[in-house]
């Protein structure tokens, strides 16, 4: 009988660990777009005069959400510089597609199949970063931080634009923050703690 109860104990306490881990894990994934595959950006970088950015964002990612906070705050880039859109993944209820309208965003919603068809797969997780040139050459593809998105996490566009034009490259960033592909969050969330049926049902 002790010796049941220790096996149920240790049982116990490795998968304690193993969930743990995992969720440690959320954090510490750099979900960046593979180097190898080229991210299609031609259907949204249409009449740009200089420079165009594109935030990739889920509602459904408290990191995006913190970002979508940072763009409500500042408002839009100055349309003369820089052509700026929001790609919003599995807005469900369209509410941050509102606010950020509201706000005179350009915005664009899809579901994570959408996204993964649009991008060939292309699109691991959010937030992430594209800024491209006239000539819809990609510039940067990346995070917006080396760590988590924190609400003290500082964000400047508009500095990222200045360096470019410059004509100075900027390293790119990893993304840290939630998968956006099936293949991912199953990688990362064997036991669904984080990525649930529910969210899936949307899609």
């Amino acid at each position: 009988m002790k010796f049941l109860k220790v096996l149920l104990l240790i049982c116990w306490v490795i998968g304690i660990s193993a969930i743990v881990g995992v969720m440690h894990s959320w954090h510490l994934i750099d979900l960046s777009p593979e180097k190898s595959m080229q991210l299609s950006i031609s259907q949204y970088a249409k009449g740009v005069n200089k420079f165009g950015v594109i935030h990739y964002l889920s509602p459904q990612c408290s990191c995006s959400n913190t970002i979508v906070n940072h763009l409500l705050k500042r408002g839009p880039l100055n349309p003369e510089e820089s052509k700026e859109l929001v790609v919003l993944i599995d807005d469900f209820q369209n509410k941050t597609e509102r606010l950020l309208k509201k706000r005179r965003f350009s915005v664009v919603s899809l579901n994570s199949k959408e996204l993964s068809k649009e991008s060939d797969g292309a699109i691991r997780g959010v937030p992430l970063l594209v800024i491209y040139d006239r000539n819809q050459v990609t510039k940067y593809v990346g995070g917006y931080s080396e760590k988590s998105i924190t609400p003290f996490t500082q964000i400047d566009i508009k500095e990222y634009i200045k360096t470019l034009k410059e004509g100075r490259g900027i390293a790119s960033k990893p993304v840290v923050g939630c998968a956006v592909s099936k293949e991912y969050k199953e990688l990362l969330d064997p036991f669904g703690l984080k990525y649930t049926e529910k969210s899936d049902e949307h899609i």
